[in-house]
């Protein structure tokens, strides 16, 4: 509690740097896709322009290459429990693997050179089986 007024600003800094590397690299090296420009916290939200189960692929794929990330499909209710706000239709519709295809991407840990050169990894990879 002494030193948060002076350390905050530097960490807060250190995140902002890495979140930009991340976004950067994001944006050369991804499939097409969208992602989020985080205004606060430590993660980037991915998603594929295309279908793909990005939890199989995790396990199968991303996994074995050393890479890791959250499967967007975990922030979401499972199938059976939840209901969606579809704009197109107006309407609540049943959940279904409709968010298969996002990702969430953490840059709170790693320096920004092991954040390059993962993102780098995990869109050739992505690129390679879209």
């Amino acid at each position: 509690e002494k030193y948060i007024d002076k350390v905050l600003p530097e960490t807060v800094k250190g995140y902002e740097k890495r979140c930009k590397v991340m976004c950067e690299t994001i944006d050369s090296y991804f499939p097409d896709g969208l992602r989020t420009d985080p205004t606060g916290g430590f993660f980037v939200w991915w998603e594929a322009a295309k279908y793909i189960d990005l939890k199989a692929f995790l396990e199968k794929v991303a996994i074995p290459n050393d890479i890791s990330y959250v499967p967007g499909s975990a922030f979401y209710p499972l199938p059976k429990f939840g209901l969606l706000y579809d704009p197109e239709k107006n309407d609540i519709v049943p959940l279904d693997s409709a968010h298969a295809n996002t990702m969430r991407l953490s840059y709170s840990f790693l320096p920004e050179e092991d954040i390059a050169e993962g993102i780098k990894r995990l869109g050739k990879l992505l690129s390679e089986h879209m």
